[in-house]
């Protein structure tokens, strides 16, 4: 941690003449920096504050679309503390940001990643129908964006087979997969697991006992 320790420590330095210069245009960039720094640290409170502190300048600056991302890691943080309560809210504040400024460079690059952690919390807690409709909407959104990662293409289906699988949609559910396999990229190794692990609930589910065995393995 000592080089993030000396980063901070230059970041200080920069808060404090920003202030004495009355830079407050400096400000923003400075604490979403140390709100960066400290999440990756683990200092997860000290990012809280600064990206708190990011967000009430923003909007002293009437700059509110630029709290997109921090509303954004806010709710990354809490719902790593599985505090998912807090979490959707500052999600949901998130994406009032993006309905209000649906071209700005950062929300059309971190819209979906934003969706796809909202369907995750709502699968987990048995929110099936509000979940399949942030997938529709993510994929619609991916669709009119070409410069979105079409990763998120893939992880939007996994989820929308891991739905279907739940409610008892079997076949639907391995339908998904195969969409998402198609956009699978290499390297996203979580992605091939929940992928390869769906086949074989799926196929057990239909009684295909061979092919489930096979796909567990």
């Amino acid at each position: 941690h000592r080089q993030l320790n000396t980063a901070l420590s230059y970041i200080s330095e920069c808060l404090v003449l920003a202030k004495k210069l009355y830079m407050d245009e400096w400000l923003p960039k400075l604490y979403n920096w140390s709100g960066l720094i400290n999440k990756t640290k683990g200092d997860y409170s000290n990012a809280i504050d600064f990206y708190e502190m990011e967000i009430d300048i923003n909007t002293k600056l009437n700059s509110e679309e630029n709290n997109f991302v921090a509303y954004s890691v806010l709710g990354n943080i809490y719902e790593h503390l599985e505090n998912n309560k807090v979490a959707e809210t500052y999600y949901w504040k998130a994406k009032a940001i993006a309905a209000k400024y649906p071209q700005h460079r950062e929300v059309i690059n971190n819209y979906p990643q934003l969706n796809i952690s909202l369907i995750s919390m709502h699968i987990e807690n048995s929110r099936y129908d509000e979940a399949e409709k942030l997938c529709i909407e993510t994929l619609e959104f991916i669709t009119s964006h070409k410069a979105t990662d079409k990763s998120n293409i893939a992880y939007t289906y996994d989820n929308l087979a891991l739905i279907k699988h739940a409610t008892g949609k079997f076949t639907e559910s391995l339908t998904y997969i195969e969409k998402a396999e198609k956009f699978r990229i290499k390297g996203h190794k979580q992605l091939c697991f929940s992928l390869s692990k769906s086949k074989a609930y799926n196929h057990e589910a239909l009684d295909n006992i061979q092919e489930a065995i096979h796909h567990y393995k």
